[in-house]
């Protein structure tokens, strides 16, 4: 007599399940496709490949569910980052391009040589402010 396993191979997709479950879980999807692909691993495990199977076509459509719709939040979210972004700079509170003076103004204040007017030496610990009122002033 010839016995003849055909053990069926059935995808448990806990990975997949996982990479859902920790970047894209929109809606708890990818932690209930993880909790299906662990049901599916342990039917796998004690035999039950009909059950396990079962499991796996849920966790397997849950997963595409939860990629999709975190595809959909992604592009949504970059979509709404855009429009502010635009909504702020046509009200003029961001530059659409701004200098490095704009980003740093103490750096290029307390790095820049002194006028050959200058009376004192400009140190790290005065504020920028007070700059501005001393060349607003002409004590420069």
């Amino acid at each position: 007599m010839i016995h003849i396993c055909s053990e069926t191979s059935v995808p448990d997709r806990v990975i997949w399940s996982l990479f859902n479950t920790l970047f894209m879980d929109s809606g708890c999807l990818g932690f209930t496709a993880f909790a299906y692909s662990v049901k599916s691993r342990d039917r796998k495990m004690v035999g039950d490949l009909t059950r396990a199977q079962a499991y796996a076509s849920a966790a397997k459509c849950l997963n595409i569910w939860a990629l999709i719709l975190g595809i959909i939040v992604t592009i949504l979210l970059i979509i709404i980052l855009v429009l502010i972004l635009q909504v702020y700079r046509s009200r003029g509170i961001i530059q659409a391009r701004g200098s490095a003076h704009d980003l740093f103004p103490t750096y290029s204040t307390f790095h820049s040589s002194p006028s050959p007017r200058a009376k004192s030496c400009i140190s790290p610990s005065s504020s920028h402010a007070f700059l501005q009122w001393r060349s607003i002033k002409g004590i420069d």
